[in-house]
């Protein structure tokens, strides 16, 4: 059976993911990670010298990202 990534993320009880992990997680590159990140576009927390990524709270700002039906401008 295969999982998918957030299941196997949580399987290994990791909640901070590193650059690589997360744009495998949300399916883009590791480069646009780090521009989000430098745009102050994406939430991440800063250990050291080290950027890091929330598990629980890119779920939430995925789900804050949504396009919601009938919404445009």
């Amino acid at each position: 059976m295969i999982l998918n990534k957030r299941e196997e993320l949580m399987s290994i009880d990791k909640r901070l993911l590193r650059a690589p992990e997360l744009a495998d997680y949300i399916g883009t590159t590791t480069l646009n990670v780090y521009q989000m990140v430098s745009k102050r576009q994406i939430p991440f927390v800063k250990i050291g010298r080290s950027v890091r990524f929330d598990l629980r709270t890119i779920d939430s700002w995925i789900e804050s990202q949504a396009v919601k039906v009938g919404d445009y401008k």
